[in-house]
Parts: structure tokens; sequence; C-alpha cells
């Protein structure tokens, strides 16, 4: 009967142990970020082409000439699993003007013979790109009707299976990604890097973490001018070390729930001495 008791006590513990552990998940770990708001993009980022510089709190690209086409910059990035956010502006230039994400990319950077994944923004026309030598093929495409002035972008990515997923200004987590593909050719990264061939292209807002879970900026935050972008509700230090900035809240929460779990453990255990 002893044995009995002591199973059933166990059985309870480990069922409160996980019921803690599911309502309070482990918060997504930022690899690397930048908001720009320190004024400069150095020394984070390497300019390979044009002239670049920090606006108000954005990067933006502001000659762009025939000896310098297109303006290309990139930040060391060997990320390969989880989420790459950020917001630019599209309202630059012509519809004709492309704007280039190379979210995964390896090469040379003097000729830009990246092999890796990206997407190009052409007007509201959008591709998911494989590059290979510099060339790139299609993966898939999608025309967003609600780009705005200011576009947020999150690209999701699982090594394992290969599926990449595209999303422009979602609201939700569970939102449907407006391009979704599976490629596996590419699972090395040593770079992220942007290419734009018009002068005045701004961009802000980049956080790249571990997670391959979209956490969407609401509605009412989406910036809407090029002079004012928002400030993302995920962390913004160039390199953070220690997570996003929930981890501490997330610890908080398991620490409180395995307290209660000991306080009803006990009270069971008295009540069947009894």
């Amino acid at each position: 009967m002893r044995k009995r008791k002591v199973a059933i006590l166990l059985g309870l513990i480990v069922s409160l142990m996980m019921v803690t552990l599911v309502v309070n998940p482990v918060s997504a770990i930022a690899i690397w970020s930048d908001d720009f708001n320190d004024g400069t993009f150095a020394p984070e980022w390497t300019v390979e082409a044009g002239d670049w510089r920090v606006t108000n709190g954005q990067l933006e690209s502001y000659y762009v000439d025939s000896s310098s086409f297109p303006a290309i910059i990139w930040h060391d990035s060997s990320v390969v699993e989880g989420t790459w956010s950020f917001e630019f502006n599209t309202a630059v230039g012509s519809p004709g003007y492309e704007h280039n994400f190379l979210f995964m990319g390896n090469g040379t950077h003097a000729t830009v013979t990246y092999d890796g994944y990206g997407i190009r923004v052409i007007g509201n026309y959008v591709m998911l790109l494989k590059f290979s030598d510099g060339y790139s093929s299609p993966l898939g495409d999608a025309t967003i009707d609600d780009m705005g002035s200011w576009a947020c972008v999150d690209i999701t990515r699982n090594s394992t299976t290969g599926c990449i997923n595209v999303y422009f200004n979602a609201t939700s987590s569970i939102a449907e990604p407006d391009i979704s593909r599976v490629d596996n050719d590419y699972n090395y990264s040593e770079v992220f890097a942007m290419a734009h061939d018009r002068n005045g292209f701004r961009f802000d807002n980049i956080v790249v973490d571990n997670e391959t879970l979209i956490t969407p900026l609401p509605p009412s935050t989406t910036p809407t001018t090029p002079t004012t972008p928002t400030t993302p509700t995920t962390p913004t230090d160039t390199t953070p070390t220690n997570g996003n900035g929930n981890g501490d809240i997330t610890m908080m929460f398991l620490l409180a729930g395995g307290g209660v779990a000991v306080i009803v453990v006990i009270a069971i255990a008295l009540k069947m001495r009894s």
C-alpha cells in the first residue's frame, strides 16, 4: 500500500512539472540584431559597394552610380535555422527598382558570387530566390497587395526539412506565409547581405533569432512613413548574449509554477498520511 502511495505521489510530481513547462515555454534567443539607434552601422556591417549611412536611426543607401551599382552591404551571419525579421522603405524609386536581401549567403564578397537564399522585391512583387555562384533561380513568388510605404518582413527556415516561409506585414504568429517552399541545397551561411539599385533606400529593425516562429509587430505600430520607423518588440542590442529580454520573465514563471507544484505535492502527501 505504501509503495502504491509513493508511485501515485511521483506521478503527480511529474505531471505538475510537465504542465509547468508547457504553460511557460522558453523564449526565442536573438542571435544578432541592429536598430541603428547608435547612429552608425560600423563595425558590424561591411560596405562592399555604394555609400551607406545611418539617418534618423535607419540604415540608408544614399549614393549609387554606375561605378558602384548596385549598393551592397553585409553583416556576418551564420544562422541557417530560425527567423530573420526586418523592415524596409518600399516607397523609394519606381516599381522597376530592385531590393535584394540575402538572408543566408556564403561566397566571394568582391564579385558578389554568393550561394544561398534570399528575396527580391520589385514594387509589390516578391520572389524567393536560390543563388548559385551569383546567379539566381526562383523558388516561389507572390504579389503583396498591402505592401505599404514600410514593409515588415519575417522569413523562417527549418534546416531539417528545408522549409522556407516568407511573410509580409503579418499581424499574427499563425498567419499564412505569402511564400512557402522547401529547398535544402544549402545549410551553411556566412553573411546577411543587401543589394539595392536606388538612392535613398532605407532599412531598419533587424532581428535574427533561433526560433522558426514569427513575432509580428501589432498593426498600430507598423511604420507608415520613411522617417518614423517603430521600435521593435524584439531585442535591439547589436550582440545580445542572453536572449531577447523575455528569459527572466520566463524563469520567474517557471519558478512560480515549480513552487505551486511543491505546495500541492506536500498537501497531497499530508492528506495521504492522515
